[in-house]
């Protein structure tokens, strides 16, 4: 212990040549470089975080239609500039919110097996999606916004409803690729699979409760039992 103790103190000029090695290695300054990276990252992730849960309680509480960035930066206790990094409205962060939901909840689609029935796919991915706290307590507050706001939810239902077809319209593809079908038909399918889930979560969120997800599959399964004439 002794020895090793003073050969390190004795040798500051080895210990200087040794961290200028390291500073001059680039594996070194790609690992220092990348964990900096991660570290930023998580403190943007924390700060979006905090934004967008300020902002869909105050949503909730007073109103889509109430809210200003005034409001709300002061609701995360950070400046305007700092909300104009993340967002670039109040209406923005509820879009944000649903599409994010949105794209988990298709991730978990597409990472079943493909020869699953596609209800049953949709049903372990909104087991899956409605399981995670992250993701449920954010959908929670966006559906008591709905309730809240409707003309307000109205006004930004569009964009939200564009990318949750085109979250629709990738699964689709394929399953009828994989089936031997037309992928080309999946756009049509998308947009009728969009719009029913969108007017039953708005039917549920007027009358103050949350769409369950056998509401979805049940007004499905009716669709096709008409079509295929066995109801």
């Amino acid at each position: 212990m002794v020895c090793h103790f003073y050969i390190a103190a004795a040798s500051p000029k080895a210990e200087r040549h040794d961290m200028a090695s390291r500073t001059r290695d680039p594996g070194h300054e790609a690992n220092r470089l990348a964990a900096l990276s991660a570290t930023l990252e998580q403190r943007r992730l924390t700060v979006r975080a905090r934004i967008e849960r300020c902002a869909l309680e105050f949503f909730a509480r007073e109103g889509l239609e109430a809210a200003s960035v005034d409001a709300i930066a002061g609701a995360a206790g950070i400046s305007r500039r700092t909300f104009y990094r993340y967002f670039e409205s109040p209406p923005d962060i509820l879009r944000a919110v649903i599409n994010r939901a949105m794209d988990g909840w298709a991730d978990a689609v597409r990472e079943r097996p493909e020869d699953e029935p596609l209800l049953a796919a949709f049903r372990a991915a909104d087991a899956r999606a409605l399981g995670s706290p992250e993701s449920a307590e954010p959908l929670r507050l966006a559906l008591a916004v709905m309730a809240r706001s409707p003309d307000a939810w109205a006004r930004v239902r569009g964009p939200m409803q564009a990318h949750a077809t085109q979250a629709y319209r990738a699964i689709i593809a394929r399953r009828l690729a994989a089936s031997g079908r037309d992928p080309a038909l999946a756009g049509a399918i998308a947009a009728g699979l969009t719009a029913t889930m969108v007017h039953l979560a708005e039917t549920a969120a007027r009358e103050g409760r949350t769409l369950a997800p056998e509401e979805f599959e049940a007004t499905l399964r009716a669709c096709a039992a008409l079509i295929a004439g066995d109801g």
